[in-house]
């Protein structure tokens, strides 16, 4: 087992004999380097646990949906290549993909609204949401664009 499935292990799979409760979203942040997932309900987000996004597999994210019986998922993800396999995984359950044109509560002024990466999306609306506007968000990622 390698570090990052030990992470993964000990952050979803948590202590032995302790009951975990379903989760209604599991979130899921699909960058180049890394995906970030947590569990969250309508009140709170859980613990977000990271695995380096090559070695993400739809079997991963499977055994993590089953184990916590999540009935939504949520994604922002800046890299194709792994959505077939979020979708894969997901089963029948719902998937909701953060893109330009997702209800953000936030107004997009941008001459192509569909070039916005998930990842300033995310950024944009969880400023708007906890610090208001007008706002400034610098993030750096892998790239910083």
């Amino acid at each position: 087992m390698n570090k990052h499935s030990a992470r993964l292990r000990a952050a979803f799979h948590g202590r032995k004999g302790v009951k975990k409760r379903a989760a209604e979203f599991l979130l899921i942040d699909v960058s180049n380097s890394f995906t970030k997932l947590a569990f969250a309900s309508r009140s709170r987000i859980g613990r977000a646990s990271k695995i380096a996004t090559p070695i993400l597999t739809a079997e991963r994210i499977a055994r993590i949906l089953h184990e916590r019986n999540s009935a939504t998922v949520v994604v922002s993800s800046v890299v194709p290549k792994k959505n077939r396999q979020i979708k894969r995984a997901a089963g029948n359950r719902k998937v909701i993909w953060l893109t330009s044109q997702s209800r953000l509560n936030v107004r997009i002024d941008y001459p192509n609204p569909k070039s916005i990466g998930a990842d300033r999306l995310a950024n944009a609306v969880a400023v708007a949401k906890l610090y208001g506007t007008p706002a400034i968000v610098i993030d750096f990622g892998t790239a910083v664009t």
